[in-house]
């Protein structure tokens, strides 16, 4: 499911365990320092507007438009 197991040695493939659990935001800010990756969050965008739902059609269309017939399937 994953292309990484964190269990498993990239180059032996023997397994690996868990030794160190970092939750302090201080600490964990200090190791992404070290190895020059970043600090902070990157912005976020906001999220586009949901999809028009009243399209704009032609004059000369009266009444509803026609559904497309059902799909039987293939």
């Amino acid at each position: 499911m994953f292309e990484l197991d964190v269990l498993e040695c990239p180059v032996c493939r023997g397994p690996m365990k868990i030794i160190a659990e970092i939750t302090e935001p201080k600490v964990i800010k200090q190791f992404l320092a070290t190895m020059d990756l970043p600090t902070e969050m990157p912005e976020v965008d906001r999220a586009r507007p949901p999809p028009q739902l009243d399209f704009d059609w032609p004059e000369d269309v009266e009444g509803p438009v026609p559904a497309a017939p059902p799909f039987d399937g293939p």
